[in-house]
């Protein structure tokens, strides 16, 4: 049920709207004359009154207009904003992101750049994530006398490499592969490590300890698995143009521990998400909007996507790229590997 009366959503909207065009307070005379009620600059500041006492609004200083609250935005993302992009827009976006990726490593690469580039804002993409998407098939090849190679395949047919220090013979190491294998085709590689790690047979700890260290590696991986682009399109929001909080905004997007967070947390959720301020889960976005989608291959979500702005960003655009790259790249991946 809503929590608003209609003049009170009209009000909230307009506020929203002008702010996010303007990135300035908006005070009561302004919404009187832009917003579609007819009604007085004193009546207005009552409604508006009204909003900040229910946590929509807020006043950041006596004499200045108020702005939207994060649960502001959230009634505003959830009940007012419309999700209709005309077909120009969208003609516009897969235009944008219409390329042949030579490799997936390319593909999600260019496809961060690009996001960046149609929202001028940051664009991210998280690769496939193994002990995610749960690998069918490990091989192992000898490097040198101290490296091997593990070749991990997922059922969704993404090929994932990770140098192993060990110094067992390439006959060992096919024998390990063909006990993973095995049980591979019932189970997912983080389930087998959880039970390997409650084995105390002698006969497995060898195998239990390369099992242990592939989970790990590949999640020490994920950072790297996240492809980000227009960092440097936040330098154009005023918002930031305090230096030591943009400082510690960049720094948390260059490292993209926050990002890879994110990603732990909502990529098995289908459809496209929204998060504003404190609902993003990290101090640093703490004044951001992230907006981010799953693909898939053969209906499995293997990755991530999004776009991370000023939580004054326009919801209904972000949300239109969002869903269509999404959509566009769940296409190249299916047809790279789907069945």
């Amino acid at each position: 049920m809503s929590g608003l009366d209609e003049r009170e959503e009209q009000v909230l909207a307009t506020i929203i709207t002008e702010y996010i065009h303007n990135s300035e307070p908006v005070g009561s005379r302004n919404v009187s004359k832009i917003g579609p009620l007819q009604l007085s600059p004193a009546t207005i500041r009552n409604i508006m009154g009204d909003l900040e006492e229910k946590g929509y609004l807020e006043q950041l200083h006596v004499s200045s207009g108020r702005v939207p609250t994060d649960l502001g935005y959230r009634y505003y993302i959830d009940h007012l904003a419309v999700y209709t992009p005309d077909p120009a827009s969208v003609k516009d976006i897969e235009e944008s992101l219409d390329f042949s990726p030579p490799n997936l490593r390319s593909l999600m690469k260019e496809f961060s750049k690009r996001l960046g580039a149609l929202t001028k804002a940051v664009g991210f993409v998280a690769a496939p994530k193994t002990d995610t998407a749960e690998v069918k098939h490990i091989e192992f090849t000898r490097i040198n006398k101290h490296t091997a190679l593990a070749i991990l395949i997922t059922k969704s047919g993404i090929v994932q490499n990770i140098l192993l220090p060990l110094q067992l013979s390439e006959l060992a190491l096919s024998d390990i592969a063909a006990f993973l294998n095995e049980r591979l085709e019932t189970i997912s590689l983080a389930e087998l490590d959880s039970i390997l790690r409650q084995e105390v047979d002698s006969q497995t700890a060898v195998i239990r300890e390369i099992t242990a260290k592939l989970v790990d590696l590949e999640r020490d991986m994920a950072v790297d698995n996240i492809f980000l682009d227009g960092t440097a399109n936040i330098l154009n929001f005023p918002e930031f143009q305090d230096a030591q909080k943009l400082k510690g905004l960049l720094a948390a997007l260059e490292e993209k521990k926050s990002l890879a967070e994110i990603v732990e947390r909502f990529i098995r959720t289908k459809g496209v998400q929204v998060f504003v301020g404190s609902e993003v889960g990290s101090s640093y976005l703490s004044d951001m909007g992230v907006v981010t989608s799953s693909f898939e291959v053969d209906g499995d979500v293997i990755g991530m996507l999004g776009v991370i702005g000023p939580k004054r960003m326009e919801y209904q655009k972000m949300v239109a790229v969002v869903n269509y790259s999404a959509q566009i790249i769940t296409q190249l991946l299916q047809e790279l590997y789907g069945e």
